[in-house]
């Protein structure tokens, strides 16, 4: 009688009669088989995860105490058709159902004197949402711009059915104008949110 192991691998007992056991083994290779196949899928889903990063370079002005949605200008990479920098080049979106991590690296110019500057991470579903804060500091006696970089990140769960629109807000209240210079923008899921891969 073929006993199974906890992941449904059957074998034969030591008691079986030898006129079954090739049968039995044929069974148990084929178990084997279809766990292993069920491993790699997993490892190659793993590996191709939704993912998308959007970048630019020219200088976006951030005026005081006002909202600015920062413009991307190249999509470096993107498996899952989540930008399409021609149609809108402020937003990821996250199609697929799961988790994903989303994060943004931003170079600020400095400007004279001290101010504050906050970058978040925005999303249509209402949840997660990213922040982060800094001061930046720039001395009188050196009037050559300098960067300060900001670095919001977030979870952000899409359920599949309705896309989430991910774009990045920042906001200073310096007495002048800062300009926004080299960016990055990425998201890639990182869990189903239901278990699995």
């Amino acid at each position: 009688m073929p006993a199974n192991t906890p992941l449904g691998i059957s074998y034969p007992l030591y008691s079986d009669a030898i006129s079954t056991t090739q049968a039995q083994f044929q069974d148990m290779a084929t178990d084997m088989d279809t766990l292993v196949q069920q491993l790699e899928d997993r490892l190659t889903a793993a590996s191709t995860r939704p993912t998308c990063k959007l970048s630019g370079i020219a200088n976006q002005l951030v005026a005081p105490a006002t909202n600015v949605t920062v413009v991307w200008a190249a999509e470096d990479f993107d498996n899952d058709n989540m930008a399409n920098i021609g149609v809108n080049a402020t937003r990821i979106q996250l199609i697929d159902q799961g988790i994903y991590l989303v994060g943004a690296s931003i170079a600020l110019s400095n400007t004279l004197g001290t101010y504050g500057v906050s970058a978040t991470i925005v999303n249509s579903a209402g949840v997660g949402g990213g922040v982060q804060t800094m001061r930046g500091v720039s001395s009188n006696l050196d009037t050559t711009p300098g960067q300060t970089y900001i670095n919001p990140q977030s979870m952000v769960y899409a359920d599949g059915i309705t896309t989430v629109d991910v774009t990045v807000v920042v906001r200073q209240n310096s007495a002048a104008g800062i300009n926004i210079q080299d960016r990055n923008f990425w998201a890639t899921k990182v869990s189903n949110g239901g278990g699995g891969f």
